[in-house]
């Protein structure tokens, strides 16, 4: 069992969705309405603990998640496809923020 780390509420688009963040690097959005199986994604993000989170407030696809080895990770969720009309790896960041010289602690 894992640590949640932090949560957050998707925007008025996606209210009724909780995102959920743990020690284990995953990355969980959950649809809180639904009476049974109520996780919509489990995203493996990273190796090390994920530290913190927040979506975007405009379109509630964008997700940001800080790492304790000092990377910001950027995630698309909500839609199947890409801007190029490709599907996508929900697993694979869409950005990978580097060069920080410490755990991220909030984004």
């Amino acid at each position: 069992m894992h640590k949640i780390n932090g949560v957050v509420w998707n925007n008025l688009k996606y209210k009724t969705q909780l995102l959920a963040i743990d020690s284990g690097g995953i990355l969980t959005v959950f649809d809180v309405t639904k009476t049974s199986d109520k996780i919509i994604y489990k995203i493996e993000a990273s190796k090390t603990w994920l530290t913190s989170v927040d979506v975007d407030k405009v379109e509630g696809r964008r997700v940001a998640c800080g790492t304790l080895d000092n990377k910001i990770l950027i995630f698309e969720i909500n839609t199947s496809q890409n801007k190029t009309g490709k599907n996508f790896n929900i697993n694979k960041p869409m950005y990978e923020l580097m060069g920080h010289s410490g755990a991220i602690q909030c984004v």
